[in-house]
């Protein structure tokens, strides 16, 4: 049960969030009709799939055309917004490409929404928590999440990765390692942030889950396939390949990276050539799988309830050895941030639990600070530090306190 005077701080801190987000949609509430959201991407590729033209996917000159064409006359991409998704993924927006753009943002909006109303109730149905409330107040709760909002306010597809990992979570504590690895399949929409969590799980050689994940896999290129034909499926990641080194003006800067390449390169950048910035960070990647992997060891039995730890750790690390990732990404953090408040009622009187895990957690909802870190100090890549404590955080608390894995359980 959450005390009184913690349920009335939490819901001023998170009012406080969420007014900020609607101080910020009003500020920009004319960039939706100019076309200048992240859904732009999506919205071209689904006008050049509904024009029965989707060997075009990948097409420079054709997403060009399509993006000034709905941009508004007074704003222009300075370049052409290259789609950079799996092929299949297309599918989830091709009934767009009849809408406006407006029109098509706003039906986006609301299956995310929907997404995210789904992550709510299954969280309801895992953690105790979560049943205190009515689903409502949770659902405007994640909206106070920074990660979250960007993710709805740029019409970003990141709510599938996190839907997908909090089902693959639900599977694994069960030991359905085989539907928690198809579940977390879902995900490959985004593959930059589930492979590595894949990867850590091979050094643990769960082999089932892998199977599952395989599986996924599978329907996925086969779909994309579908879409693009066979050249065009075995095209896609080299296009992807040339796009990172051939257009160096769309990739974000290293202080815009919230993860180890961000931290890595920004500040080895001086010192060291672009090769060994990028064994640097290859090795230091290498590094905190084989650390993640090795939490999982900790664990009695190592599956069921008592891998939800472990689980959260290696998201985390999944995290940062992401080779891209922005703030909207960090909405997959929602999870292991969902199970630390679940287990803070038993814990809350330890002072190094609040400073490792409650204090990055707290950073993590403080909207502001993405703001004051991209755009007025260009640090974005700091936030990756309070990951680093987060996931040390739960590991302290995973080696040094069996009380934090029985409260994590209900």
């Amino acid at each position: 049960m959450i005390p009184k005077r913690s349920r009335i701080l939490a819901a001023l801190f998170l009012g406080g969030m969420l007014s900020t987000h609607i101080a910020i949609c009003w500020l920009v509430r004319g960039q939706v009709a100019e076309a200048r959201p992240d859904f732009l991407i999506y919205y071209t590729e689904a006008r050049i799939f509904h024009s029965s033209e989707p060997a075009n996917l990948y097409d420079e000159a054709t997403e060009a055309t399509i993006q000034r064409q709905v941009a508004a006359p007074n704003w222009t991409p300075r370049q052409v917004k290259p789609y950079m998704h799996p092929p299949f993924e297309i599918l989830l927006f091709a009934p767009l490409g009849s809408f406006s753009f407006v029109g098509a943002y706003a039906v986006w909006g609301a299956i995310n929404l929907l997404l995210l109303l789904v992550c709510v109730l299954l969280f309801r149905k895992t953690f105790p928590l979560f049943r205190e409330f009515n689903p409502a107040l949770w659902l405007i709760g994640l909206l106070s999440f920074f990660p979250i909002f960007l993710t709805m306010l740029e019409g970003q597809d990141t709510l599938f990765v996190l839907l997908a990992y909090i089902c693959s979570f639900r599977a694994l504590r069960r030991n359905a390692e085989l539907s928690a690895g198809a579940w977390l399949g879902l995900g490959l929409v985004r593959p930059h942030l589930v492979l590595p969590f894949v990867f850590i799980l091979a050094l643990r050689r769960k082999w089932t889950f892998l199977g599952g994940f395989a599986l996924s896999m599978a329907g996925a290129a086969a779909l994309s396939i579908l879409v693009v034909g066979w050249r065009g499926a075995l095209a896609y990641p080299r296009y992807i390949w040339s796009l990172e080194h051939s257009r160096s003006a769309l990739v974000i800067p290293a202080q815009y990276i919230p993860n180890l390449r961000g931290l890595v390169e920004y500040f080895g950048r001086s010192l060291l050539s672009p090769a060994l910035l990028v064994v640097l960070t290859v090795l230091a990647s290498l590094l905190l799988a084989i650390w993640a992997a090795s939490k999982w060891a900790s664990v009695p039995g190592g599956d069921g309830p008592l891998s939800d730890v472990p689980f959260c750790i290696a998201l985390v690390a999944a995290s940062l050895m992401s080779y891209h990732e922005f703030i909207y990404d960090f909405s997959i953090l929602m999870l292991p941030i969902v199970v630390t408040l679940n287990a803070a009622e038993g814990l809350a009187r330890d002072i190094m639990f609040k400073v490792w895990c409650l204090l990055p957690i707290l950073l993590f909802f403080l909207s502001p600070l993405y703001v004051l870190l991209w755009y007025h100090w260009g640090l974005l890549n700091l936030m990756a530090l309070f990951e680093l404590g987060f996931a040390y955080g739960l590991s302290r608390e995973l080696t040094e306190r069996e009380d934090f894995l029985a409260t994590a359980s209900p």
